[in-house]
């Protein structure tokens, strides 16, 4: 494993989603001599050199996101982090995210603030002065 992962150009994101998948393996054969210790999400992390909350994000991705979601990190054109929070939105917001990542119509950082109403970062917000006492 050790060997492909050094073969293969792959981003966080991508060796995050690899962590998720060694983490939920089951049991392989033969399971009478084998020990029966599964690999911990913190055990992965450390084998693909992610952190335990990258694999985490991946993990709510591959339990609430769409299938859609999901290739879109695996492929590397979606950073996990993004994936994650789009996983706790409604499949067709799911859905446009994925398309729009594929269309490249908007760059990846701007994506959930385009899909979704909600308050944009703090530097969106207008300033209001206020005057000074004095």
């Amino acid at each position: 494993m050790s060997t492909n992962l050094h073969r293969r150009h792959l981003n966080a994101s991508q060796r995050a989603r690899i962590a998720d998948k060694l983490a939920n393996l089951k049991e392989g054969r033969p399971s009478e001599t084998a020990q029966k210790s599964a690999v911990s999400q913190s055990a992965a992390a450390k084998l693909l050199n992610v952190s335990r909350g990258a694999v985490q994000q991946a993990a709510k991705v591959s339990s609430t996101g769409t299938p859609g979601l999901g290739a879109a990190v695996d492929s590397g054109r979606l950073p996990v982090s993004t994936a994650s929070e789009a996983a706790s939105m409604p499949a067709p917001v799911q859905d446009k995210l994925v398309e729009a990542v594929t269309n490249a119509a908007i760059p990846k950082w701007k994506l959930l603030f385009h899909l979704e109403d909600r308050p944009r970062r703090k530097k969106d917000i207008p300033y209001r002065r206020r005057g000074r006492a004095g």
